[in-house]
């Protein structure tokens, strides 16, 4: 069973991805829009998160980065976490997800995250 539902995971991930590479959210009417922007006109730290990984996945790093800078700082604390969900079970999964899941990083991102969103829409404008 936990197989089946790493393989779903998988197979969303690639689904999006797949989607965010031919479809350009810029574009597309269907992509979803931030309800957070919505309902309040201010960019939360996530907005630009669909622009960003569409120019990525194109080699547009440059591009990517200006859509969301704060994406840059977590994506690879995100890969670690889907990474370390992928491993099979042991000691050094055990490890890993001790260090990654460690409450003092949690508070980090938290407090970063919380952080970013005042910059971005109290400084940067963006």
């Amino acid at each position: 069973m936990k197989k089946l539902k790493k393989f779903a995971i998988l197979v969303g991930i690639l689904t999006i991805g797949v989607g965010l590479y031919y479809f350009n959210p810029t574009q597309c009417w269907f992509a979803p829009k931030c309800p957070v922007k919505l309902l309040t006109g201010w960019s939360c730290p996530a907005c630009g998160m669909q622009r960003f990984i569409h120019a990525l996945l194109h080699g547009n790093f440059k591009e990517a980065i200006n859509y969301n800078y704060y994406l840059l700082y977590v994506l690879p604390y995100l890969s670690s976490l889907c990474g370390i969900a992928m491993m099979p079970a042991g000691p050094k999964k055990e490890t890993l997800e001790k260090i990654v899941q460690h409450r003092y990083v949690i508070w980090t991102y938290i407090v970063t995250f919380f952080i970013w969103f005042l910059i971005r829409n109290l400084w940067l404008d963006l």
